[in-house]
């Protein structure tokens, strides 16, 4: 039977459809997320938000901070649900960081802006406000960490869901035979650094990947 594991623990439908597929499936959560307290209000800056990480920090973490009435932009649709649940307006939402620059870059030059992030950020969005010259705070309220953990068996293929996960996961192993599928470019763009093979959801969601692992015709045999 050809061997899956999931850098992120699944819900049970996720992880039923996989097994009914054929795969024998192990997971595992391959990071944390500590979330920290928030110090700086948006006021009448326009909230920038690049993960559903950033979103739940501010909303339900140790210092929470009132977004009631603060136009939001935001990177995912995970993202924007989490923020349309609180009643919360957001005023775009694109699949990438680069694409959301691009938005803010046609719409946005006049507005100020607070970034809410992780400490492992990349630097698409602040690259993109400091060259439009706009007037933004960024603040970091929640903390990644890797958990490395070694598997004595090998996988055909390997489900990650960001660029820290692909780093836990070859803390301790490698990507030899294996087919990476990733939930989205950034993801992908670490996973090339130690594999070729690398597949990439059609949409950054988990229900595209699962079903992407699910349509995989051929993978790797050990």
């Amino acid at each position: 039977m050809k061997r899956l594991l999931s850098t992120k623990m699944l819900k049970a439908d996720h992880s039923k459809r996989l097994k009914t597929a054929g795969w024998d499936l192990t997971q595992y959560n391959a990071i944390s997320v500590e979330r920290l307290p928030v110090s700086s209000k948006p006021g009448t800056r326009l909230a920038i938000f690049s993960s559903k990480h950033a979103v739940r920090a501010c909303l339900s973490g140790p210092g929470p901070v009132d977004l009631s009435g603060v136009p939001c932009l935001c990177v995912g649709e995970k993202s924007k649900a989490l923020l349309a649940k609180y009643g919360i307006e957001v005023l775009e939402v694109a699949d990438t960081a680069s694409a959301l620059a691009e938005k803010i870059s046609q719409k946005y030059t006049d507005k100020t802006f607070i970034y809410y992030c992780g400490d492992r950020r990349l630097d698409i969005l602040p690259n993109a406000l400091n060259e439009l010259g706009l007037d933004w705070e960024e603040e970091m309220v929640y903390r990644t960490s890797i958990i490395p953990r070694q598997f004595q068996t090998s996988f055909q293929g390997i489900l990650f869901f960001s660029p820290s996960g692909v780093e836990s996961f070859v803390a301790k192993n490698d990507l030899k035979g294996a087919q990476a599928f990733c939930i989205g470019e950034t993801t992908a763009s670490e996973a090339k650094k130690y594999t070729d093979r690398v597949l990439i959801a059609a949409e950054p969601t988990l229900e595209a990947l699962v079903n992407q692992a699910i349509s995989a015709h051929n993978p790797v045999n050990s």
